[in-house]
């Protein structure tokens, strides 16, 4: 009786992890929209991205004016690390470069801005 009991539990455990599901894809559309830095300031977007069969990071990030007109950009990459290193990556890049064009006034922004409360708290 307990083989017959085990035999049914792996049935119904193999049924359950080789079916697929019927799920029903949801588009949501959201607005999303820059928002620009006062007169005279500098503002840096930056960004990092994980391919997880690469093991490869990427990150970037531009400059703009308070009229949205672009600046500078840059971009890069780093083998096997994590994304909140890619995303530290492109802070730390973004700030050097900021450093050597002079942006004294600058503001920064992340889509995740935990990232920048954990670099402060680490810094």
């Amino acid at each position: 009786m307990a083989s017959l009991k085990s035999a049914i539990n792996l049935t119904l455990e193999y049924k359950l992890l080789t079916e697929k599901e019927n799920v029903t894809k949801v588009k949501i559309s959201i607005s999303i929209k820059w928002s620009k830095p006062p007169s005279g300031h500098i503002k840096l977007n930056i960004d990092g991205s994980f391919k997880e069969a690469l093991s490869l990071c990427g990150f970037g990030g531009v400059f703009r004016d308070n009229n949205g007109q672009w600046i500078v950009g840059f971009h890069g990459n780093l083998p096997e690390t994590t994304p909140l290193q890619a995303e530290l990556m492109a802070l730390k890049t973004g700030l050097q470069i900021a450093i050597r064009q002079g942006f004294t006034k600058l503001e920064v922004e992340k889509t995740q801005p935990m990232l920048l409360l954990v670099w402060i708290m680490e810094w």
